[in-house]
């Protein structure tokens, strides 16, 4: 396999990341209304290079093309049934990797260098959502260390909620 490199995404790379995001967001759920952009990707700056809790990560090839991506964001507490309040809490998001990179590894390699980022900024819990219809995606998510907190139907999905600490 080719050689890989992982960076924290630089200010004059976010458009082409985000469109990056965007295409993947339609691949993997066509059902949503793609002409509203989620938040933080129109505040991708704010939201994961100057937040103090936030960061989004890329995997590049040698040419400089994306093979994948990982963020992490301040946990906004929008579900009162999750009690995060008393924790250094981030939220795991847009997991995304290039098809012929899958089940190879690359998807852990990212997430790796994203818990070493969560702890050096203090973190102490990870969160997370995902959906049964993203197949194998539990499964992982246990692996990498996640346990099942709840499960509960928003907007028509059924959502698997998760957490890892990182003080224990």
């Amino acid at each position: 396999m080719q050689e890989i490199f992982i960076t924290s995404v630089q200010e004059q790379q976010i458009e082409e990341v985000v469109a990056y995001v965007k295409k993947c967001r339609q691949l993997l759920f066509p059902m949503l209304d793609h002409s509203t952009v989620p938040r933080d990707l129109t505040a991708f700056k704010e939201t994961y290079l100057t937040n103090s809790q936030g960061c989004f990560l890329q995997a590049r090839d040698q040419k400089g093309s994306i093979l994948g991506v990982i963020g992490m964001l301040t946990y906004d507490q929008r579900f009162d049934y999750l009690q995060y309040k008393d924790y250094a809490t981030v939220e795991v998001v847009r997991l995304y990797i290039e098809p012929s990179y899958r089940r190879k590894g690359l998807a852990t390699q990212l997430f790796e260098v994203l818990v070493h980022q969560a702890v050096a900024k203090g973190i102490e819990r990870l969160y997370l959502h995902t959906h049964p219809f993203l197949t194998g995606a539990l499964e992982y998510w246990e692996k990498q260390g996640f346990e099942l907190v709840t499960t509960s139907t928003d907007g028509g999905f059924t959502t698997l909620h998760m957490n890892r600490s990182l003080s224990d």
